[in-house]
């Protein structure tokens, strides 16, 4: 794919983690708060990203898609709980 990074569906990533959850023991309210929690953490890095991004200007084009796939995918996370 050219180097570029294959993000799972928030389908396929809701039922891996119904299955994981179901075969590791975990109550659907901790894998809520992951979830939660890896959001939140997404939108964290993409903040520090962009804040790196002005200081050092010529990595802003990959930063710049960094922050974007990091963001989207916080938000799709977000919407599947």
């Amino acid at each position: 794919m050219g180097g570029r990074l294959r993000l799972e569906s928030v389908a396929t990533l809701v039922w891996n983690t119904q299955f994981g959850r179901l075969s590791c023991g975990m109550s659907a309210l901790q894998v809520y708060k992951d979830l939660e929690l890896l959001a939140s953490n997404l939108e964290l890095v993409a903040r520090d990203i962009e804040h790196y991004c002005k200081a050092n200007p010529e990595f802003c084009e990959v930063g710049g898609v960094m922050v974007n796939t990091y963001q989207a995918s916080a938000q799709e996370i977000m919407k599947s709980l």
